[in-house]
């Protein structure tokens, strides 16, 4: 008898199962779509900490009284997550600028002054020497005031992403979270301008005290027994996060003040608490 194969149509197989996704996932998947270009540069500067972590470990050399491959670990932490709050502000802007040549050509000029800034911390550790200060060594004293312009140009991307935000049309985001992030990115640049103008003048980070990270604040190298601008320099940069997330925090009620007024409020309050530490470091006092 002849044998007869069942005839399997594509409606009679089962559609796959559907695929859940974690949350974690999501969350990094959409921080990806929201500005490609700067969520890969800073997994790029991610990436290669564990290189680097490698290298302190290898490397007995030091600077500061610590490892010479701690301050380009530091930098590639904290590059990454400086692009990567600038990436996830950027999913706020209409898309019909993000698309055009002026955003990509600005957009480029940050990453190639990220690769160059942190392509010459690396080089200073490799060779044995502090990038920042040394203006002993021909080649890197020469290079410092050009260091510092690509510095100010990395930090002016805050500014130019508040500009974006400011000039929304579109309710991409409630108002009270959109002016607190327009005033963290503008303290940020701001009050980061202001201390590392400050820095820059100066031969150290440190004022009075013991010149050496290995008795400072754990992972942050801060000094505890006299001033460091470094701290100021740090709550002025991270501005741009700290200032919406405690404008977003529930607060006790208080009357006649609203969202907006309540960000006004917690931007000056920060803006004094960054100018107390600042003068505390001035005068050769340590922060803890």
């Amino acid at each position: 008898m002849p044998r007869y194969r069942a005839m399997v149509t594509p409606m009679m197989i089962p559609p796959p199962p559907a695929l859940t996704t974690a949350p974690t996932t999501r969350l990094v998947a959409d921080w990806y779509s929201r500005e490609r270009t700067l969520a890969r540069t800073a997994l790029i500067a991610l990436l290669c900490v564990p290189p680097l972590l490698l290298l302190a470990r290898l490397d007995e050399r030091t600077v500061g009284g610590v490892s010479l491959w701690v301050k380009p670990i530091k930098f590639h932490v904290a590059i990454a997550i400086y692009l990567g709050t600038l990436c996830w502000y950027a999913g706020w802007i209409e898309r019909r600028w993000t698309h055009r040549p002026w955003y990509r050509l600005f957009t480029a000029l940050i990453v190639a002054c990220t690769v160059v800034e942190l392509a010459w911390i690396s080089a200073a550790a490799a060779v044995g020497q502090p990038s920042h200060f040394n203006r002993s060594h021909p080649v890197f004293a020469t290079l410092y005031p050009l260091m510092g312009v690509l510095a100010v140009t990395l930090t002016s991307a805050t500014l130019f992403y508040a500009a974006l935000i400011a000039r929304q049309t579109r309710h991409t985001i409630a108002p009270p979270l959109r002016a607190a992030v327009i005033a963290g990115l503008v303290t940020s640049f701001v009050l980061t301008v202001i201390i590392a103008g400050e820095l820059s003048s100066m031969d150290s980070h440190w004022i009075g005290g013991t010149r050496s990270d290995a008795a400072g604040v754990p992972l942050l190298g801060w000094s505890r027994d006299g001033g460091d601008l470094r701290v100021a320099h740090f709550f002025a940069l991270h501005a741009m996060q700290l200032v919406p997330l405690a404008a977003s925090a529930r607060w006790p009620a208080l009357p006649f003040v609203g969202p907006l007024p309540r960000v006004a409020l917690v931007t000056l309050a920060y803006v004094a608490f960054v100018l107390a530490i600042y003068r505390q470091a001035l005068a050769g006092e340590p922060f803890l």
